[in-house]
């Protein structure tokens, strides 16, 4: 248990001492960056909670994971989600803000997020593969009502750390 709690520590430390740094480059970077040998790699979790829409919140809740893998460079995004109608095609994103919030930007490259098609008991299964993104700012995860982000947000979770 002391040896858990002394890797909390360290690893916070590290990442408020490199979220702090001197930020140069291009506008709109600050918060984001590829994963350096240096920051220690943390796994985020976002509880999906549904949304309202037209008035009905919709009945569609689940979870997404993102596991860094700073030898391969990536993270690995696994999402998943029930109460969704079937047979419909769900687009989805990781944003930065909270949910709610006039989207600032969307986190990584938006060509790797494929669509969550819905099964016949209206769940959804996805894995991808995502540039390895360090988040240090509030980030969230939106799941929109078609394959579209110009559709209506149907479920939102804040990603936290775990």
């Amino acid at each position: 248990m002391r040896r858990s709690l002394q890797f909390i520590v360290v690893a916070a430390t590290c990442v408020g001492a490199w979220a702090c740094g001197d930020w140069s480059g291009a506008p709109g970077a600050r918060g984001v960056s590829s994963l350096s040998s240096d920051v220690p790699a943390m796994r985020w979790v976002a509880r999906l909670q549904p949304q309202t829409m037209l008035g009905t919140l919709t009945g569609i809740f689940g979870e997404v994971d993102l596991k860094p893998d700073a030898i391969a460079g990536v993270t690995i995004a696994t999402v998943n989600i029930e109460g969704a109608p079937p047979g419909e095609h769900l687009a989805w994103v990781i944003r930065s803000g909270a949910c709610g919030d006039v989207p600032d930007r969307d986190l990584g490259l938006t060509a790797s997020y494929r669509w969550l098609d819905v099964r016949g008991d209206g769940t959804a299964s996805l894995q991808v593969t995502l540039p390895n993104l360090l988040l240090n700012q509030e980030a969230h995860v939106e799941i929109f009502a078609g394959p579209s982000e110009l559709r209506p947000v149907v479920a939102c979770g804040r990603l936290v750390p775990t």
